[in-house]
């Protein structure tokens, strides 16, 4: 498994620095930022919304105020297609706001789809080597580095996305029969 430590010393080797052999205590200025270009780099990844960091459908339900706290670990909060009601929530803050009623509070629980940001740890391997890739073709390219260098870096990324993206077409099982639109022409011939 890729670890956090690889990930930034791949990152250093696309810029031409030196290994290092730990990412605790003081660390040179080039791992301080390769760490932080890995992190908003691993945010981007998930941000897209994959298979392995999207929960559909979940149930939540208000607090004893009925507002409805949204996890730190949420990216993205939109109400499930499987939910019947008239409720439109959105994230504000902290919290679930309905634009159908112009409050905080609801009246009973909703049923959601969650994007979630996951910790390194809990990436799958294809998942990190993509991000470790795109990290380290942003480092290269913040430091000027060489144009091989930044080429190697930009073809890494390439393949990295690439088997990402074949994992995620394992991973979802999607048919062209998952389209809202495919399934309303196969319903209306019922």
């Amino acid at each position: 498994m890729l670890s956090e430590l690889d990930a930034v010393n791949m990152m250093l080797a696309a810029i031409g620095s030196a290994p290092v052999n730990t990412l605790a205590g003081v660390v040179s200025p080039d791992v301080a930022i390769a760490r932080q270009l890995l992190t908003d780099a691993r945010r981007k990844m998930l941000l897209r919304g994959w298979a392995f960091n999207t929960q559909r459908g979940v149930t939540i339900a208000p607090d004893d105020t009925g507002r409805i706290p949204v996890d730190t670990n949420i990216l993205r909060i939109d109400l499930s297609p499987v939910h019947s009601g008239s409720t439109d929530p959105v994230q504000r803050g902290a919290w679930l706001f309905d634009r159908t009623s112009n409050s905080f509070t609801f009246s009973g629980s909703i049923v959601v789809d969650l994007l979630l940001d996951l910790p390194w740890d809990d990436l799958p391997e294809v998942a990190r080597a993509y991000t470790a890739a795109s990290a380290a073709e942003m480092l290269a390219h913040s430091t000027a580095a060489d144009p091989q260098r930044v080429a190697g870096a930009q073809r890494a990324t390439y393949e990295a996305y690439a088997a990402l993206r074949s994992y995620e077409d394992d991973a979802e099982d999607a048919t062209i029969f998952d389209d809202y639109q495919s399934k309303y022409i196969t319903r209306r011939y019922r």
